[in-house]
């Protein structure tokens, strides 16, 4: 027994309720048994993923911008079939995740940056203005931004 259950049930038999006896009655939530898992993601927000062929503007928030990813180093390791197939821009790819709260829930846009349209790698949590195009081929569809600005 546990909680308020195990309380009633002590009291009953005489036992003197201190701060002990709660403790166990009511562990904190990082001591008990459940395993840790990953935050469940936010009611509040909503991931836009992308359509080959869509194409869109937004004025968001940069939640996260990143050099390099897992998502980066495959779009790297593509051959030039693949880079010609996505129409990737030479040069570095960053990661960024854009959020457009102006709606609800909130959505979300993790896109693919080019270096060379030259946002600030401190760029994040700051507003900007972003055109964005869907990009699909097999199993990669990636939004990939076509201009970035602050505002």
């Amino acid at each position: 027994m546990s909680g308020w259950v195990a309380v009633d049930v002590l009291r009953a038999n005489g036992v003197p309720i201190d701060p002990s006896i709660m403790q166990k009655a009511f562990p904190p939530p990082e001591i008990s048994n459940a395993k840790a898992t990953k935050a469940p993601p936010s009611e509040n927000m909503k991931a836009v993923h992308p359509t080959a062929g869509e194409q869109i503007a937004v004025l968001a928030v940069i939640r996260d911008l990143f050099a390099e990813t897992n998502r980066t180093e495959r779009l790297k390791s593509l051959d030039a079939l693949g880079e010609k197939l996505l129409r990737l821009p030479k040069g570095p790819l960053w990661q960024s995740t854009l959020v457009v709260n102006s709606e609800r829930p909130n959505l979300t846009y993790t896109c693919i940056v080019p270096e060379r349209l030259g946002l600030p790698r401190g760029a994040k949590n700051k507003m900007c203005f972003a055109r964005l195009e869907a990009r699909a081929v097999g199993g990669h569809a990636i939004w990939l931004a076509t201009d970035i600005r602050l505002v």
